[in-house]
């Protein structure tokens, strides 16, 4: 088939160079300019409500006990390298990475952001410090996933020397499954187990291990561990267990779903457990 020149460049379309290939339909502007900037306005304006609303979290952080993740995210981004690679596994630390890590040209986050793929952090990490050797990788790990697939590639990465950075947001559950739950209206269940210290297995394993349990040392914890450059590093942050990450807009189906969760928590006996996600959380709800 030949375009209109019927040239001979032309008749190796779509194999033609752009120099010499012509499309066959006629050029005309796809977009046209939009003068009213109303919409971009009112989303600026919606993000800035929320963020006031979890400021809060980042600017009293070094307050707060146990640390908050919004608080441990903002430190980090603070003190990583300007092209530093970013892996979260999927649930909360991507909330918190997305939220609280800035990013630019060459900082990016990367991920699985598929539902029911756990684990993706850390081997995210590891290949991207075999593609680009040096540069700091840091992957933002729940501890379950951690534990369900980071140790088995730590022993490869202390064998090669590897300095990836892992960060376990340590609080003992499956924790964007227990917001799943909760907002389906549940008990949560089934969500909750036992860590052990992360610092000390991996020591254990040939890796550094830091341990950081008080917001007052989470900034020096974090700058150490970027500055190991001998191998892995395993950061064991001890984050508050009822932090809830609460989207921009809540829908009603989901406010219903939690406040029905709440009443049988109650019933169930646990109205502790009901009281500490309230005042946790007091200046978000």
């Amino acid at each position: 088939m030949r375009t209109r020149n019927g040239s001979a460049d032309a008749y190796r379309w779509p194999w033609a160079s752009p120099a010499t290939y012509r499309p066959p339909w006629p050029r005309w502007p796809l977009v046209e300019p939009k003068p009213d900037g109303g919409f971009l306005t009112r989303c600026v304006e919606e993000t800035e409500r929320f963020h006031r609303r979890t400021r809060h979290y980042t600017s009293k952080g070094p307050r707060i006990k146990p640390i908050r993740p919004e608080y441990l995210a903002t430190v980090l981004s603070d003190l990583a390298a300007d092209d530093a690679l970013f892996f979260a596994d999927t649930g909360t630390p991507v909330i918190w990475a997305a939220r609280h890590i800035k990013y630019g040209p060459k900082r990016r986050l990367l991920g699985s952001f598929s539902w029911a793929s756990m684990a993706t952090a850390s081997p995210g990490a590891f290949g991207a410090q075999l593609a680009f050797p040096g540069r700091q990788t840091i992957a933002l790990c729940g501890d379950g996933g951690f534990t369900m697939l980071a140790l088995g590639d730590l022993l490869t990465e202390v064998q090669r020397r590897l300095p990836v950075v892992h960060i376990v947001l340590n609080n003992s559950s499956l924790d964007f499954v227990k917001i799943e739950q909760q907002e389906a209206g549940f008990v949560p269940f089934g969500t909750d187990f036992t860590n052990p210290n992360f610092a000390v297995v991996a020591e254990a394993m040939g890796a550094k291990g830091i341990r950081i349990e008080d917001p007052d040392d989470v900034a020096d914890g974090l700058a150490a561990a970027l500055a190991h450059t001998r191998g892995p590093v395993v950061v064991d942050v001890l984050v508050d267990p009822y932090a809830l990450a609460v989207p921009a807009h809540v829908p009603a189906k989901t406010a219903v779903g939690f406040t029905l969760s709440a009443a049988r928590q109650v019933l169930a006996g646990r109205l502790d457990d009901v009281i500490d996600t309230a005042t946790h959380n007091a200046r978000l709800i």
